[in-house]
């Protein structure tokens, strides 16, 4: 659907369209001087459309005035713009012009325009029409740049997006490499060594990789076995069984009665090193209230409500998944690593809290990080628009503003056309593309669409307009979204029940796939990337570890459960909430009984996928925050919660990952391996417990000041002594290297390090439990009184207003154990974290930490410290 583009830019040629740009601007600002002659701007045709009309609804007729780039038609000009989007080709120039647009679409005020059009199927009859779902399909779009408004003789103008500067950002440093002279010679393929195919993967996305296959049989030949090298296949109910059912359902004598899943396993099994699968589910499958379907018939596309008891994913017999997955398993002799991920959709769902960001770019859970380039088109597309977006609003100085902005949906039959392919905004063409689901969960609006006859085309409900606008209702924006996690229809449960079926049985075909085949003896790394807390017991069986002997990384990522689906005892299915800390207690027992006695693992990672400050959502980030799997089964929150630790007696790298914990877990863990064979431990997003008033967590009043010698500069002063539980002196008691020593005071150390050579912390704060023992009114109030005054500002009135719409559409629940991150860090305890192991504060990524604003809370990395303490070499 895709092809790739080279990401280019030249300033200069950029900043040169900008001034054609405004120039044609101030040419059609001269030829607009009434408003009568303003209402005539358009074509003749839709000045006649508009007289013809009512008068009451001619003045609900406004314009909007778009901008863009005309490139010429030749062969030349068209290839350049393929290959360097943001290159301006020659003899281009400057075009503008001006869409009629309903009072409906512009009340909202929109900062961005798109025209979108899912794509037509050239295949359908009138007998047989083809139904998709409508968040399965990708629509087409074109973009039109906005500079103006204008109702009568009222204008509202906005700047032009700022060409220059997102060109400025995204070029590559071969942008102005040489041409190659031409294409060399078919057999000089022979003559590259096998590496070089393997290196230049490396730089490529898998959709690029499949092109590339697609060049010649030679290049095919070449490229296959690391084509196949990296395989995770999606998972859908059947799947693995279709062998069976393919021989049952086809006439004897064919030849075709296998699968093509199993067609690519006997074929190509071979090659295949990383075999992972995946089953993530989201709230986009979920039907609406009233599910339609995209119907698309030999004369054009339309919705029309499906079925209700017509049910997808009915349960799959598990013994053709687990005949399926063994036989897919046999056939990869060269298996060294394998992946999993489950996400059954019981988990936290966001529902309508979502910013705009995250409508469009929708993150999978990776299960080989690293394994190519770039990602793929479709992801590529997800955040080409919303560069493009974020572009428009930063040109106008709204920047701000996007955080309190939404995406609404214009679904008419009579629409705006796309643009002509010559005229181009920004985003290479071959990317214009919008996923279903952004289109699903944009707010509708009502109204109609009104162009100039020339721009109109009758064409079928499935396309439309998308724009951006500030939200000026929180209510109805929240209350419109198709899934509300706080009150499922029996519909959404049902479907949620299909779903756990046709997890049941990947489950166990994965198990027992496992257990019985052969080339499984020899896989190295297994990751358990998402995986329901229900599931500890069946993969704790000793059976599954033994097939795997030669194991030595394993990566346990968990999925606190927020819901449960089950029939009642009148056989009535219902779904109801249960604390996401559940889990807690059978992910302890799975990595005490079954993980903790495996001699061959070297490298563990432990920790949850749901919940914290990678979460999304106005009531989801830095929210639900799980305790590490040490928490012992307790009432009552006590400063010993966290003291039976679990011990990896044979683990040299040890993570934990996205969990909170006390100060007494993290020294006792410590401690508890100091005469193991652990060399580094890894804090990936731990926050620390902050201690209450009631038990001394009070920041200290009265200190004094200590130094730290600096070689060649002058001392650092620092506040003495820390608050208990604080950061410096947890690290000031496990450190590897430097401790309070350093500042003349006595050290918790006394111990020395052990075997741990390396201590590495990403992203680490503070965070507190939802108990009436434990909450912020039990903290010392400098502890949180810089967030409470932010979010009292009236800059975040809005978000107030919003929190308190969603918090009656989400599900509620009332979990002890759950966990809030407290976005600060006291600067005294800051600055010595800097001095004393060169820490550094908040995040590098600005894309991330810009998401966290969108979603209404402080930036991303706030109140978080990084740092890595190794041992000194003797």
């Amino acid at each position: 659907m895709f092809s790739k583009s080279t990401r280019t830019a030249d300033a200069a040629s950029v900043s040169s369209a900008l001034r054609d740009i405004l120039s044609a601007l101030t040419l059609a600002d001269s030829a607009h001087p009434s408003p009568a002659a303003s209402s005539s701007s358009a074509s003749g045709a839709s000045s006649q459309h508009a007289s013809s009309t009512e008068s009451d609804r001619q003045l609900a007729l406004y314009h909007l005035n778009f901008a863009g780039i005309s490139l010429c038609s030749d062969a030349t000009s068209l290839s350049l713009h393929h290959a360097f989007p943001l290159l301006r080709p020659p003899n281009s120039q400057a075009v503008t012009g001006t869409l009629l647009v309903s009072h409906d679409v512009f009340n909202v005020a929109p900062r961005t325009l798109l025209a979108y059009a899912l794509p037509e199927s050239t295949t359908v009859t009138d007998v047989w029409p083809d139904r998709l779902a409508d968040d399965n399909a990708a629509a087409r779009y074109s973009m039109y740049p906005l500079l103006e408004a204008v109702q009568g003789g009222n204008a509202k103008r906005a700047p032009l997006a700022a060409f220059n500067d997102w060109a400025a950002g995204r070029g590559l440093a071969h942008a102005h490499a040489p041409p190659m002279a031409g294409p060399h010679p078919g057999q000089l393929l022979t003559q590259i060594p096998q590496e070089m195919f393997d290196y230049i993967a490396t730089y490529l996305s898998r959709d690029d990789f499949k092109a590339l296959r697609l060049t010649s049989r030679l290049m095919c030949a070449r490229t296959t076995g690391v084509f196949f090298k990296t395989i995770v296949v999606p998972f859908r109910s059947g799947m693995f069984g279709e062998e069976l059912r393919a021989e049952m359902n086809t006439d004897p004598g064919n030849g075709e009665s296998k699968s093509t899943a199993t067609n690519v396993f006997e074929r190509f099994g071979h090659h295949m090193q990383k075999f992972g699968v995946s089953y993530e589910v989201d709230e986009a499958i979920l039907p609406k209230v009233v599910q339609q379907l995209l119907t698309r018939s030999y004369w054009g596309s339309y919705y029309w409500p499906a079925d209700p008891n017509e049910h997808e994913d009915t349960p799959a017999s598990a013994v053709d998944e687990i005949i399926g997955m063994k036989g897919a398993l046999s056939k990869m002799e060269n298996l060294k690593e394998l992946a999993l991920s489950i996400d059954s959709g019981l988990g936290w769902l966001s529902g309508p809290d979502k910013s705009i960001r995250s409508q469009m770019i929708h993150d999978r859970v990776d299960l080989f990080p690293g394994s190519y380039g770039l990602p793929s088109r479709r992801t590529q597309a997800q955040r080409e628009l919303w560069d493009y977006i974020k572009s428009q609003y930063a040109a106008r100085g709204e920047l701000r503003h996007l955080a309190r902005s939404r995406l609404y949906r214009f679904e008419r039959a009579e629409c705006i056309t796309l643009q002509d392919p010559t005229i181009y905004s920004g985003v290479p063409i071959e990317l214009q593309y919008v996923d279903g689901r952004t289109l699903m969960e944009a707010n509708p609006l009502d109204g109609e669409v009104h162009a100039p006859d020339d721009e109109v085309a009758k064409l079928p409900s499935a396309n439309g307009l998308l724009v951006t606008a500030l939200d000026r209702d929180p209510t109805q924006s929240s209350s419109s979204y198709p899934v509300l996690p706080g009150s499922f229809t029996i519909s959404q449960v049902g479907a949620l029940m299909r779903v756990k079926w046709g997890q049941e049985s990947l489950k166990d075909a994965f198990i027992m796939g496992v257990k019985e085949s052969r080339t499984c003896r020899a896989v190295s790394s297994l990751n358990l990337a998402s995986l329901p807390g229900r599931y500890l017991d069946d993969f704790g069986q000793p059976e599954f570890w033994k097939a795997l002997p030669s194991l030595e990384t394993l990566n346990v990522m968990v999925m606190g459960e927020h819901g449960e689906v089950e029939y009642d005892s009148d056989s009535i299915l219902q779904y109801h909430t249960v604390p996401m800390s559940r889990a807690v207690a059978p992910f302890k027992k799975f990595l005490r009984d079954r993980i903790a006695t495996l001699e061959n693992i070297k490298t563990l990672g432990i920790g949850w996928t749901s919940g914290g400050e990678h979460a999304t959502g106005l009531c989801g980030r830095n929210n639900n925050l799980l305790p590490a799997p040490f928490l012992r089964s307790q009432p009552l929150p006590t400063t010993m919660m966290m003291d039976d630790v679990v011990v990896f007696p044979h683990v040299q790298h040890l993570t934990i990952k996205n969990s909170w914990m006390t100060a007494r877990g993290v020294e006792y863990l410590v401690d508890a391996h100091r005469e193991c064979r652990l060399r580094k431990l890894t804090l990936d997003s731990v926050s620390l417990q902050v201690l209450p008033l009631r038990s001394g967590g009070q920041i200290p009043e009265q200190t004094t000041k200590v130094y730290l010698e600096q070689q060649g500069s002058n001392d650092i002063a620092l506040d003495w002594p820390f608050r208990a539980w604080s950061w410096p002196q947890v690290l000031d008691a496990v450190s590897p290297d430097a401790n309070f020593e350093l500042l003349g005071e006595i050290s918790a150390n006394t111990k020395g390090r052990g075997a741990l050579e390396e201590l590495e912390l990403i992203s680490c704060g503070h965070s507190t439990i939802d108990h009436a023992l434990w909450t912020f009114t039990g903290l010392d109030f400098q502890m949180f009184q810089e967030v409470y005054q932010w979010k009292r500002e009236p800059s975040n009135s809005y978000f107030q207003a919003r929190r308190s719409e969603l918090e009656q559409l989400m599900p509620r629940g009332n979990d002890r154990w759950t966990a809030a991150i407290i976005p600060l860090i006291p600067r005294t305890e800051a600055n010595a974290l800097k001095a004393i192991w060169g820490a550094t504060i908040g995040w590098q990524d600005e894309e991330s930490t810009f998401a966290a604003t969108l979603d209404g809370c402080r930036p991303g990395g706030t109140g978080r410290f990084s740092a890595v303490i190794r041992a000194p070499r003797h």
